[in-house]
């Protein structure tokens, strides 16, 4: 594969979409999760996911970034196969947001901001200033960055689990539920901050919630899971106008609740 193909338009090339998987089987034990599952993100898109609890939305994130395999069926990650890829190096050039966001007690801020390009042998000073612009990038004041997470208000750790995930300047984000452990007021201003990240940086971003009212206002599209089926992906006009299935109907209905 050469990253592009023909697209019908003379002298026009389609990029290869940053994260595509391909007929993916997957299954927990006699459990199945999801059965021939395709889907394809777009470089610089924004997509929420949402749907019941145990859809298998996690499970995709999971497959991305390689921490679960593939029964059968491929994982691309711009435009190669991940499954003769090393597992850490991939990680390392993602970005990753968890609920709770997991930062490491024992670390200054600074640090935790800048674990991964640790990782990476990027020199001391270059960390530090990588470090600040991050706090500015994601709103945090600077003189936090000599504290401890355990010094720091729900709302200050998240955002600096944002500018964890941005640390390594990676092309993909992917963000599983990082704003469902704060307050609504907190949720609002780290949403608006992660919309203006999103427009500022261009980077590609799969993030699953289980706010419905969130994954409309966030993504660029959405994607509707149920039972590691999707039921629709699309604009967040086109699921209120069009939604596809009953399903998704009666998700977009009741806008405004979590599920």
């Amino acid at each position: 594969m050469n990253g592009t193909k023909p697209s019908g338009g003379k002298g026009r090339v389609k990029a290869e979409p940053a994260i595509r998987l391909e007929r993916v089987d997957k299954a927990y034990g006699e459990k199945p999760v999801l059965r021939d599952f395709s889907l394809a993100i777009n470089a610089g898109e924004f997509v929420t996911a949402i749907g019941s609890s145990g859809c298998g939305k996690t499970t995709v994130l999971k497959l991305i970034n390689g921490l679960l395999k593939p029964d059968a069926g491929k994982v691309f990650i711009q435009g190669k196969d991940i499954a003769g890829q090393d597992r850490d190096r991939l990680r390392r050039r993602m970005g990753y947001a968890i609920q709770g966001v997991g930062l490491f007690p024992h670390r200054k801020v600074r640090d935790n901001i800048t674990y991964v390009p640790e990782l990476n042998k990027v020199p001391r000073e270059e960390r530090r200033r990588a470090a600040a612009e991050l706090a500015e990038l994601v709103r945090l004041d600077r003189e936090l960055l000599d504290r401890y997470p355990h010094e720091l208000s729900g709302g200050q750790r998240q955002r600096v689990g944002l500018a964890r995930a941005l640390a390594a300047k990676p092309e993909i984000v992917l963000m599983d539920e990082p704003f469902g452990a704060v307050d609504d007021i907190t949720r609002k201003s780290l949403q608006e901050e992660i919309k203006g990240i999103h427009r500022r940086t261009g980077v590609t971003i799969f993030f699953i919630t289980h706010d419905i009212s969130e994954a409309l206002s966030l993504g660029t599209r959405v994607l509707v899971m149920d039972q590691g089926v999707i039921h629709q992906f699309d604009t967040p006009r086109e699921l209120r106008r069009r939604p596809a299935t009953a399903f998704t109907a009666e998700l977009v209905g009741g806008a405004g609740k979590a599920i």
